[in-house]
């Protein structure tokens, strides 16, 4: 409606604004027009005006268009960390990596159950903040975790830069919210990791120095950290190490431990392109993802603000700030049965990737044609019926509903959308990377302690789409 009254005044104003022009010269060098002068000035030249408008519109929406989906279309393919080419041949195609553990902090609960309890309720409501606000003084929606308290942990970063002489670094609130919530991840997620039952044996005969006589084995640790887009590579580089201190310290062995930061690119694609990895190298493989993402903080509401993204009275279109921490464990398959020891986990499956001809952002109608192909590509996929989804869970905010429950009539009829359809960053508020994996770990949540099959749904950018199926592994 507000679209269509926008177009709407903008042809009024340029027809006022051609008549009152042409009156005003007629009548400055009294000249009587013609009947044909009239209607070529009065109605001719604005509607020639209101179609030149119109086509330089649809110009610059077709090259921004084109040029997004080659960008990200080039970056998927070569950026995308740890592998740059993923190929999608049949036999790959059927690949799936095993995920055994989750772990996040949100806005409506500090565990993926009490997370998921709370969307599935329907009653989650995102609070005026109460104590940021707009440059106008106005208050503004965020997604707020209220018990972030990270005092311990952020004196024991400290004590470790100094100690170990990292850079210093002029870190902001947000910013220390945030890697005070991924280091709480990841130490809930260590005790896991370190009952793998190679890794005593191992460092025992590291210790005697007999590793090569006994022969023990140990897969190398491959840590990904997903950091927010703003942060220099400098803090990403010592957040990272920081990570790095935390395994070792609690036992891992750090010859056996491999850092990888996330690029800027769709992180469900690149948990795909580590699912391809660990086929291809056909060993054990173990992945330890973390990522945390904090807008609550002066600096980002500002830059929100100062750009127009950020949702408030009158920019609908915007997004509202969130934070939040992500992690989990993944393994190739013989792997995940030595450290599950007969407990459930689930399977990953290969994405379905795709990019929008048309900005989901651009006015006008959002087709959901795009997604509904991605699902029904990572169903036939994952070997399954569309009847057999039970969730799905996307990253999505208010902005992406219409795409997304343009699926409920089409692909999934038998779907609940009210009650089966989760929707992250509308409910806790966007935090980037967060957003994505938070959609995972509900996925993997319903498949572990509901036995269900899930869609996890990426679709906060402009463009890019992608579906992953999560289902119950095999015991």
């Amino acid at each position: 409606m507000l679209a269509w009254f926008k177009r709407s005044a903008l042809v009024v104003l340029c027809f006022v604004a051609v008549w009152l022009l042409m009156v005003v010269y007629w009548r400055t060098n009294n000249i009587m027009p013609s009947a044909a002068e009239a209607i070529l000035y009065l109605l001719v030249l604005p509607v020639a005006f209101l179609l030149c408008v119109w086509l330089l519109r649809k110009s610059r929406a077709l090259v921004v268009a084109r040029a997004a989906t080659g960008t990200a279309a080039t970056a998927a393919a070569t950026a995308v960390q740890p592998v740059a080419h993923v190929d999608n041949s049949v036999a790959e195609r059927n690949w799936h990596l095993a995920m055994l553990a989750t772990a996040l902090r949100s806005p409506h609960g500090a565990s993926v159950e009490e997370l998921t309890v709370a969307l599935k309720s329907q009653d989650v409501r995102l609070q005026l903040d109460a104590e940021l606000t707009t440059a106008d003084g106005f208050p503004v929606k965020t997604g707020r975790i209220a018990d972030v308290d990270s005092s311990g942990v952020l004196d024991a970063f400290a004590s470790w830069q100094g100690a170990a002489q990292e850079p210093a670094q002029n870190w902001a609130d947000e910013q220390l919210r945030a890697l005070g919530m991924g280091t709480d991840v990841l130490q809930e997620l260590l005790s896991q990791l370190l009952s793998h039952p190679h890794l005593a044996a191992y460092i025992q005969s590291v210790k005697t120095g007999s590793i090569a006589r006994d022969g023990v084995t140990l897969p190398t640790l491959q840590l990904l950290a997903f950091w927010p887009h703003r942060w220099t590579d400098e803090m990403c580089q010592v957040s990272s190490r920081w990570f790095k201190h935390q395994l070792v310290q609690h036992g891992w062995p750090p010859e056996k431990l491999d850092l990888v930061v996330g690029t800027k690119e769709e992180p469900l694609a690149q948990l795909d392109a580590v699912l391809v990895q660990t086929h291809r190298l056909a060993g054990s493989s173990i992945c330890l993802v973390v990522a945390c993402e904090s807008w609550i903080g002066e600096e980002s509401i500002l830059a929100l603000d100062q750009a127009g993204q950020l949702r408030k009275a009158k920019v609908e279109s915007g997004q509202t700030p969130g934070e939040g921490a992500v992690g989990f464990l993944l393994a190739d398959m013989q792997t995940a049965h030595l450290l599950v020891a007969g407990a459930p986990y689930a399977k990953m499956h290969r994405v379905a990737l795709g990019f929008r001809d048309k900005s989901a952002d651009a006015s006008g109608r959002t087709s959901g044609e795009l997604l509904a192909k991605l699902v029904q590509d990572a169903v036939q996929t994952a070997g399954i019926a569309p009847e057999q989804i039970s969730l799905i869970a996307s990253d999505g905010d208010h902005r992406r509903l219409a795409e997304l429950f343009s699926l409920e009539a089409g692909v999934l009829p038998a779907l609940d959308f009210r009650s089966q359809c989760l929707k992250v960053a509308a409910d806790c508020g966007s935090a980037g990377s967060v957003s994505s994996l938070t959609a995972l770990a509900l996925a993997h949540h319903e498949a572990i302690a509901e036995q269900g099959i899930a869609l996890c749904i990426g679709c906060q950018g402009a463009y890019e789409r992608v579906v992953m199926v999560v289902q119950p592994g095999t015991p």
